[in-house]
């Protein structure tokens, strides 16, 4: 067995752990933006307080919701491009 083999078997690996960590941090994010985006549409469905509490600010629930949904959406996606090659 050539060093060239050894090298490859040792990169495939390692390479198994990292594709399962990148994959449980996409669904982790993913699992985090869901609920804030359907917050931020006005269902209360699954809020840790009393969701009539909250501010009726349209700019406090778009940036409190909507914003952190969109971040953690794009948040999966880098988590992705760990895995996965584009372009």
């Amino acid at each position: 067995m050539g060093p060239l083999k050894l090298q490859q078997k040792m990169l495939n690996r390692t390479k198994k752990p990292l594709t399962i960590l990148g994959y449980v941090a996409c669904v982790s994010a993913l699992l985090y933006a869901v609920p804030h985006l359907w917050w931020g549409m006005g269902i209360s469905v699954a809020f840790p307080d009393e969701y009539k509490s909250f501010s009726d600010d349209i700019w406090l629930v778009a940036i409190g919701f909507g914003v952190m949904g969109f971040i953690a959406i794009l948040a999966a996606l880098f988590a992705l491009s760990f895995i996965k090659s584009w372009g």
